[in-house]
């Protein structure tokens, strides 16, 4: 689980971030976190939902609207994500950001506020996926997030399986790919730990705008 606070709007931004692992057997897990933070965030993020889109309705949050990307065809597991939307915000896909493929999962909207609008996304990479194609596609995205010249904000967040604290070539490309496009990553602790098992830092929250 990762939340964040930014400032857009001249109000704080609260994003939550979460891999589910499952809509259908993590959902009221979900909704008993939520109201142990007792906070009201403004974005919800969900990855490995492992349902269709057309199922989203279901998985209803009161005061949230929700977009949803349908799992990879024939795939059981592992694949799926979504956003839920504050009932204060309208949010609309932007179609040329969003993909699916045994490589990378994106889910891309277009943000209205009462005075401003921007860029929000949710990123899932599959581990079995080939890296050096997620890496492409996903320096395709930034690319035009850096050029966009409709909105001043960019955020992406969700599980890159990427470890941000395993110095290796693959951390070096990823953070290269997204400090290239003035991305920079909001957590640096880690988000995933295991019994017997080094901790890793491979779920993230990325701005293009710290200020």
């Amino acid at each position: 689980i990762n939340s964040h606070n930014f400032g857009f709007d001249k109000k704080p931004l609260a994003i939550f971030s979460n891999n589910i692992d499952g809509m259908s057997q993590n959902f009221d897990t979900l909704l008993t976190k939520l109201s142990v933070l007792h906070n009201k965030f403004d974005l919800l993020a969900v990855t490995e939902t492992n349902i269709n889109e057309n199922h989203k309705n279901l998985y209803k949050i009161p005061g949230y609207s929700s977009i949803f990307s349908s799992k990879y065809p024939n795939k059981h597991k592992g694949s799926g994500i979504g956003i839920y939307i504050n009932e204060t915000f309208t949010g609309n896909i932007i179609k040329e950001l969003t993909m699916i493929s045994p490589d990378i999962e994106t889910l891309f909207i277009k943000i209205s506020t009462s005075s401003e609008k921007f860029n929000f996304g949710v990123v899932y990479r599959p581990p079995s996926g080939n890296l050096k194609n997620f890496f492409l596609q996903i320096e395709k995205i930034l690319n035009i997030l850096s050029n966009k010249e409709s909105s001043s904000h960019s955020i992406m967040c969700g599980d890159f399986n990427v470890n941000l604290l395993k110095n290796d070539t693959n951390r070096s490309k990823f953070e290269n790919i997204f400090f290239g496009n003035c991305f920079i990553p909001t957590i640096s602790l880690p988000t995933h730990e295991k019994p017997g098992c080094d901790s890793s830092c491979i779920d993230n929250i990325f701005v293009s705008d710290v200020d």
